[in-house]
């Protein structure tokens, strides 16, 4: 894996993980 594969990788990670905990606290 390249650092341009990981760092796009983390970036969606922190973007679904944030999605998650917004879903999460809205319930």
């Amino acid at each position: 894996m390249t650092k341009v594969q990981y760092l796009l990788q983390q970036k969606t990670y922190n973007l679904w993980t944030a999605k998650r905990r917004i879903l999460t606290y809205a319930t």
